[in-house]
């Protein structure tokens, strides 16, 4: 699912492709595969969004229905609920009043720790694939490939997100001379950088990726050639803890006293 933002007046457009694959067998009991890619498109009201605000948006598949049409049609009908969500960071220099102080009247005020993000900046970063590896089927066919992307660890280091984890391919694929289906899965191990000049250890780190320019090749002897990129975005932040002055007010029943200072 790739995903777009664009800001608009006090609206942030959001674009995504949603791909579709189905695996169905006809009266002969053959497999074959349905793939389709869904372009959504959706706005969400954000008042006084500015255009060089930072989006992350995130997109949701919350119910999906699936029922096929009549026999004679050969088609099926695909409904779904989509949820899209968006927030938006926007920079801003502020003065800050931390303490507070009058050698002539006696002021009465509180404080509260208030938490600002800083240093808000999104950065991406590809990691390609290309190997090979062996896919113990014999003459059987594949008819699908899952990828999915597990994120064990993230690092932040100074210039730079470190990402661990594996890649699990899963792959359908027929058995017993085409007659059955069943499922094959490898996994293969990834560090990748993403690099960012804002990027230090103490920054918070999110991630999302997606998955481009898949590819691959089954060859003689059941080795399978394995070409993809991962896009990894990574969102970085620093949290930063100060203390606000606020209800200043002046206390009228107590007498200052006056002091001299050397």
């Amino acid at each position: 699912m790739n995903v777009e933002t664009k800001i608009s007046v006090n609206k942030i457009l959001i674009k995504a492709d949603i791909n579709f694959k189905m695996l169905y067998s006809n009266e002969e009991g053959k497999v074959f595969q349905v793939k389709r890619v869904f372009p959504v498109m959706g706005f969400v009201d954000m008042q006084d969004i500015k255009e060089d605000a930072i989006c992350d948006p995130n997109i949701e598949i919350k119910n999906m229905l699936k029922k096929p049409n009549r026999s004679e049609d050969k088609t099926v009908s695909v409904d779904m609920e989509i949820g899209m969500q968006v927030i938006a960071y926007s920079s801003k220099e502020i003065n800050v009043i931390r303490d507070l102080y009058s050698p002539s009247k006696n002021l009465k005020f509180n404080q509260k720790n208030v938490n600002l993000i800083q240093n808000k900046s999104v950065y991406v970063g590809t990691y390609s694939i290309n190997q090979r590896e062996k896919l113990d089927i014999g003459s059987e066919k594949v008819y699908d490939t899952d990828v999915i992307v597990n994120i064990q660890d993230k690092k932040a280091v100074n210039g730079a997100a470190n990402l661990t984890g594996n890649i699990e391919f899963t792959f359908t694929h027929s058995t017993a001379e085409f007659t059955g289906v069943s499922n094959q899965t490898i996994s293969i191990p990834f560090n990748c950088n993403v690099n960012g000049k804002n990027i230090n250890e103490s920054s918070s780190l999110s991630v999302s990726y997606s998955i481009t320019n898949e590819n691959y090749n089954i060859m003689p002897g059941g080795e399978i050639d394995l070409k993809l990129d991962i896009v990894f975005t990574v969102s970085s932040s620093n949290i930063s803890n100060v203390s606000l002055i606020e209800n200043v007010e002046e206390n009228q029943n107590e007498t200052n006293q006056n002091f001299n200072m050397i």
